[in-house]
């Protein structure tokens, strides 16, 4: 947990909706919240820590997860 936690927070800001727009608009970055989310909900880890569900707005189907290595 303290893995997800620790990085979740390097890249904790407040953004307002339209300077999120703004960003992606001008940015070839990705917004933090999606730097944050995506490569969470495609560990195994990140369920198991947080015994995430497929009731839970960050579960992602096992066959749909990526893995790289």
């Amino acid at each position: 947990k303290d893995l997800f936690e620790t990085y979740a927070k390097s890249w904790m800001q407040k953004q307002r909706p339209e300077a999120i727009t703004a960003e992606v608009q001008s940015d070839v970055h990705a917004p933090q919240p999606t730097r944050v989310n995506i490569p969470a909900q495609n560990q195994d880890e990140f369920y198991e820590a947080y015994n995430v569900t497929p009731k839970d707005g960050m579960w992602l189907d096992p066959e749909d997860r990526i893995t790289i290595w």
